[in-house]
Order: structure tokens, then sequence, then C-alpha cells
């Protein structure tokens, strides 16, 4: 991995430094930056995805759709048809997402997973852990999907947790590899308000009723979860196997609830529809945007603001916090920044998190022609921190310690 990820730097500065990008004036790099994209990342290999990059591929599949959809415009019909088929597409997306965000938490443990189109197969355990494979064959498939992980691991998780008299250690692990797909739901979701606010496009119809039905995907799952198996089930058993009874059937559908009336995001599209206006920034600033997740403590809820400076440097600043019985929050801060020094155009983002740990996501690209750029990222994440039990790798066993990745990626631009 580090030999990839060193020819790739050489080869990066190497073309950057050959090539002068027609983006004199900064206004053009801005639109440049707010083009699709379509991405080939390091961590698009098996042993090294991480719950962020396979978010990006998932909202790229929603942004094509969106694009597809916008070519049709004479005929309404065949718009209806393509619109509820690509609605499908995206939410064959969004189950691929969800079953490998159980399969990441797994994984950050050190246990193995199998991604199954059927949830009633019953063959022995095969470690089967290819994203882009399963997304295939979930798209042809009409059963119910799941992601299970190795009975062998998990007992022995167990066992290693009751030797150190930790017990509740390993509710919080069931806690969060059941969480783990709603959590990737609620995350597309953050991801697709940010992609709105930042290109301006909150009157695109099929973006916004995909936020809409990932943001409400735990609360549409809590209302019919109903045993052993269903997700929001087996989490409010593990809290009451914690000694926690405040955690019950409701929790997490009154928490969609308030998050989705609670979120500009909500009623942007209204907005933008019947002004023919983007989204309001008061002043500058980015009316906030809720989003609840499920950790180990309880039921968090995620406040996303910002403030734009101006069409090339946005500012992002938010927190997240726990409420009641084992209170938390932690602080975000961060930037989006487009600039062009001595003619070298250069796009950074990044996003740091203080409060129960540190955790940062940090990327930076640069264009090297009309349509593709080059990029390098990294991602830290604690393990004790809210946002690292839903994107850490490695290390939450251990209960201590920081998860860390790092990427590169080229992505045409269209």
């Amino acid at each position: 991995m580090k030999k990839v990820l060193s020819t790739f730097t050489a080869i990066f500065f190497l073309v950057v430094n050959s090539y002068a990008l027609e983006v004199n004036q900064k206004n053009n790099f801005v639109d440049f930056m707010k083009k699709d994209t379509i991405s080939f990342s390091t961590a698009y290999s098996e042993s090294l995805y991480t719950n962020k990059q396979l978010t990006n591929v998932t909202l790229e599949f929603l942004r094509a759709s969106d694009r597809l959809l916008n070519l049709i415009h004479e005929n309404n019909v065949l718009k209806i048809v393509a619109f509820g088929t690509l609605v499908l597409f995206n939410q064959n997306a969004g189950t691929t997402l969800h079953e490998i965000g159980h399969g990441l938490r797994a994984r950050s443990y050190g246990i193995d997973f199998m991604l199954m189109t059927d949830m009633d197969d019953s063959r022995p355990f095969t470690k089967d852990e290819n994203y882009f494979n399963f997304f295939f064959k979930e798209l042809f498939s009409s059963k119910r999907a799941a992601c299970a992980a190795n009975s062998i691991g998990i007992k022995n998780l167990q066992h290693y947790f009751e030797s150190l008299g930790k017990i509740n250690d390993f509710y919080n692990f069931e806690i969060v590899f059941s969480a783990g797909g709603i959590n990737n739901n609620t995350y597309l979701s953050e991801q697709i308000s940010n992609n709105i606010h930042f290109n301006n496009s909150s009157e695109r119809l099929l973006p916004y009723f995909i936020y809409v039905n990932n943001l409400l995907y735990g609360a549409l799952y809590d209302t019919t979860a109903e045993k052993p198996g269903d997700d929001p089930f087996d989490i409010i058993y593990n809290f009451n196997q914690k000694g926690r009874n405040d955690f019950q059937k409701g929790t997490i559908y009154d928490a969609g609830i308030k998050s989705l009336f609670l979120s500009a995001t909500t009623y942007s599209f209204f907005y933008s529809f019947f002004t023919n206006n983007s989204m309001v920034k008061p002043y500058g600033f980015r009316l906030p945007d809720v989003f609840p997740y499920i950790t180990t403590k309880g039921m968090s809820y995620k406040v996303v603001s910002g403030y734009e400076v101006n069409e090339s440097l946005n500012l992002i600043f938010g927190f997240e916090s726990v409420f009641g019985k084992e209170a938390a929050t932690e602080i975000n801060i961060g930037l989006n920044h487009q600039a062009i020094i001595n003619k070298f155009p250069i796009s950074y983002k990044g996003i740091a998190t203080f409060g129960q740990g540190f955790n940062l996501e940090f990327s930076c690209l640069t264009p090297i022609s009309k349509s593709f750029d080059i990029g390098l990222g990294c991602e830290v994440y604690s393990v004790t921190s809210l946002m690292g039990q839903r994107h850490a790798t490695t290390n939450m066993k251990d209960g201590q310690g920081q998860s860390k990745n790092l990427f590169a990626f080229i992505q045409y631009r269209y």
C-alpha cells in the first residue's frame, strides 16, 4: 500500500507540474468542481473499504441517475417511468451501503462478514465482503438482503470480553454492529444534503427523494421490527442487556421524524421549486440540518451548519450530542475550499472533530486536464468517539487508539 501511495504521489506532482489548467479565474474553477464525477480510489479495494469512500460511490450513482433523468425533457410518461426505475436503482444502492455498514462494523472488531442477497440463506459461513459484486447481485434480487458476521468470531469476542470482566463491551459491539446499517443510511442522507448545499442544487427531485428516504430509513424500520434479526429489535435488546431500558421501540422512529422536520434541507426543495431560487443562506449562513445516529450511549443528534465566505470557500461547523444517562458531545469544524495559488488550482476539504476523541477527514485534489483530477486523502478516527463508532475500521476490540486510512484517487468530471 505504501508503494502504491508513493508512486501515486510521484505521478501526482509530475503531471501537475507539466499541465496548466485553463482556470485562470477562480469562478471557472468553482464551476469545474461542481461537475459530476466518476471516481477510482485505492479505498475501493476490498481490504481498504471505508464508509466514507463507499458512500461517495453511492452518491456518484445518485448524481449520475439525476443527470440521466434530467436529459428527458419532452415525454412526461417516459420521465415518470425513468424516475421510478432510478428510484429503485438508488434504493438498491442504499441497501448495499446498509449491509456493508454492518460488515465494516464487524471488521472493525476483527470479525469477517458475509454479504447475502437472501437473509434466509442457510449455507455455512463463507467470507464474502465485496461491495461491488454484492451491489450487482442485489440489483437483480427480489429477496431481503442481509449481512452475517462470522459466528465463531462473535463467540470468541464474547469470551474475550467476559475474561476481562467487560461484558458490556460485548453488548456495545452488538449495538454497533446492528446499528451499522441504519447509521450508513443516515450518513448517506447527510452527504446528499452536503452535496445539495455546496452545489446549490436543491431543486433536484431525485436527490431530494433519496435524501428523505434514507433519513427516514431507521424510523420506518423501527415501526416494522418484530423479531431477532430486525436491526431495531436487536439494538433495543442489547441496550436492555446493558441495563438501559430508556432505549425502546419508538426511540429510533422519534429521532428520525424530529430530524426530518428540524432540517433545512427538508424544506429547500419546496422553496427552490416555488421561487426558482437555490437554498436560503441568510447572511451567508447555512441553515442547520439534523441527523439521528445510534451510538452505544444512546440516540445522538448531529447538527450540521456552516458559513459561505464566498463561492470558493465554505466554513463548516456543528456538533453531535447524546442526551440522557450517558450524555456526550462532539464539536465539528472544517472547510471546503477551491483556491488558485500561483496559477496552481487546488481543492481541499477537511473536518476535525473534538470531544470524545480526535477525528479528522481530509482530502485534496488538483485537475490534471479539463476532465480529470487526482488527489490524496486520509481518515483518522478515535475508537472512543461517536464518529469512530460508525467509521473506524480497526482497534474497536481494544477500545483505545485510532483507526487510520490513507487513500489516493483519480476522478473523471463530466
